[in-house]
């Protein structure tokens, strides 16, 4: 996807020429242009080809509605696109982060689970104002505010309530039990602790580390690239994970969170493997994710030209004859330009998930594959106690968010292979052929100067001849360089994404452990 700058008055939009529906439809202008110059010098002003301007207004006007009816839904088929594979990502995430959550219930986390306000009622001040919550801020915690205080700042408030009532039903037993109450709470332990991990020995601080961010080993790549995840496959000793706490504050998650993170990540780069399609024939386009890279870029001019050497020999202006010839269209083209821009996965991909990928013939024996090994992973870890003490019917959820995820899939894979009603695109096609020689007619027969026909002719036919490339680059969103959507880039913030779901409790939640 292009990423521009309009500029002042849009000036800057003219630089560009890769991508740009103007300068490629300049060919085919220029060509009718030097028809009309040609009508012109054998033209007989005696014998005009029409009488009147209307007997050719009619067909310019046919020409038009056909054309705006085809960018108009070529425009329906970029947005919906779009929105597919936005509403794809945020199913897939919503199941993610549901799961993330349900996995930190479990009794895996019973030592290390922060408070709740359900079981710490001494901490709940509900019947305080707001003014009346800031004055008791000034005392830092509760255990430094007096129970009488405490006792007459509710009764205050209380009061207060009561005039605005018709009904007089606050007695004295009913202030006696409140004030009782109050006491009983407050001689409870409230202290709020904050959790120091510096100060705890590695076998504590390994059974306080249920949820970290990232590990170091992803930061630098695997010497052998067919080597298995080796994140997915190894547990790190206690004193490890006490060292890269104190030095990078980024302890390793639990292998249920790596390996869902790792799955939905796998499902989200197949999916979009084949909304672009890679042929079956060809290698997976699937590499390691690295959390914490840059972006990768929107446009694909703003590559390297190493990368871009791998399909088209590095040459920009090259790059720019290709796509003006529209010879960037071809499937060889295009698998080149595919592998030189695979998806990263988070973990890796090992070598049986790449076999059996490449057996699964089809996108959608490929989508079905990884949406099984999905939906048994978190069947199989819902059974064993992996995700709390849920009832089924919220993770229900679960499995509703990964298949409407698959129905947003299906419905942006609906315009990547349904491709526009060949009917009306060889119809607009055979007119904007049309035009090139029908133009020229109507100028020379009608404007006398030279060269005011061949300048109007020119203007006219870039504009009829550019409106039909921009329908040609919007009707298929994910293939159609350098205007298609940026996949890549959307597959590294959705990686990113989940890999916060290795975040785990609120980090203030802490403040809520009572001191013991």
């Amino acid at each position: 996807m292009i990423n521009y700058e309009s500029g002042t008055f849009g000036l800057m939009l003219l630089r560009r020429t890769h991508g740009s529906a103007l300068y490629k439809a300049f060919l085919p202008s220029l060509l009718s242009t030097i028809c009309t110059g040609f009508f012109n010098k054998f033209r007989k002003n005696d014998s005009p080809i029409a009488r009147h301007a209307d007997t050719i207004a009619v067909f310019v006007i046919f020409f038009s509605l056909l054309l705006t009816f085809r960018l108009n839904y070529a425009y329906q088929r970029y947005w919906e696109g779009a929105s597919a594979i936005h509403g794809m990502l945020s199913k897939w995430l919503d199941a993610a982060t549901h799961l993330a959550s349900f996995h930190l219930q479990s009794t895996a986390y019973d030592d290390i689970r922060p408070m709740s306000f359900g079981r710490a009622a001494q901490i709940r001040l509900e019947n305080l104002n707001n003014k009346k919550k800031k004055k008791i801020r000034h005392f830092q915690t509760p255990s430094m505010l007096e129970t009488t205080q405490l006792v007459e700042l509710i009764m205050q408030e209380q009061e207060e309530r009561n005039r605005k009532q018709t009904r007089k039903w606050w007695s004295s037993t009913k202030q006696q039990s409140l004030a009782t109450e109050v006491e009983k709470r407050i001689s409870i332990r409230h202290t709020p602790k904050r959790i120091d991990s510096q100060n705890l020995d590695s076998s504590t601080l390994s059974s306080r580390i249920p949820v970290p961010i990232r590990f170091q080993e992803q930061f630098a790549p695997t010497s052998n690239k067919n080597e298995a995840r080796p994140s997915l496959l190894k547990q790190s000793r206690p004193d490890r994970h006490l060292l890269e706490a104190k030095a990078s504050h980024m302890p390793v998650p639990s292998l249920f969170l790596q390996e869902l993170a790792h799955l939905f990540s796998l499902l989200s780069g197949v999916a979009m493997s084949t909304l672009r399609n890679d042929l079956d024939c060809a290698e997976i386009p699937l590499v390691e994710y690295f959390p914490g890279k840059p972006w990768p870029k929107l446009d694909p001019d703003a590559d390297s030209d190493e990368m871009r050497a791998q399909y088209n020999g590095g040459s920009y202006f090259g790059q720019v004859i290709d796509f003006v010839l529209s010879l960037d269209r071809s499937e060889d083209y295009r698998t080149l330009y595919n592998a030189a821009r695979p998806f990263s996965i988070l973990g890796g991909v090992s070598d049986a998930e790449v076999e059996l990928l490449h057996r699964a013939k089809g996108p959608y024996a490929k989508m079905s594959l990884c949406t099984l090994w999905l939906q048994e992973f978190v069947s199989r870890e819902y059974l064993n106690g992996s995700t709390g003490n849920v009832a089924s019917p919220h993770l229900s959820r679960i499995y509703q968010f990964i298949s409407d995820g698959v129905v947003g899939y299906n419905n942006a894979r609906k315009i990547a292979y349904v491709p526009f009603p060949f009917p009306h695109d060889q119809m607009v096609a055979f007119f904007s052929l049309a035009i090139l020689l029908t133009f020229p007619l109507l100028f020379a027969t009608f404007v006398k100067r030279v060269w005011m026909s061949c300048l109007l002719n020119f203007a006219t036919t870039l504009c009829f001849m550019g409106l039909h490339e921009v329908a040609l680059e919007l009707e298929n969103p994910f293939i159609n360089t350098p205007n298609d959507l940026p996949l890549l880039t959307y597959q590294a913030q959705f990686n990113e994404a989940l890999v916060t779901v290795y975040a785990g409790f609120h980090p203030d939640a802490w403040d809520l452990v009572a001191e013991e």
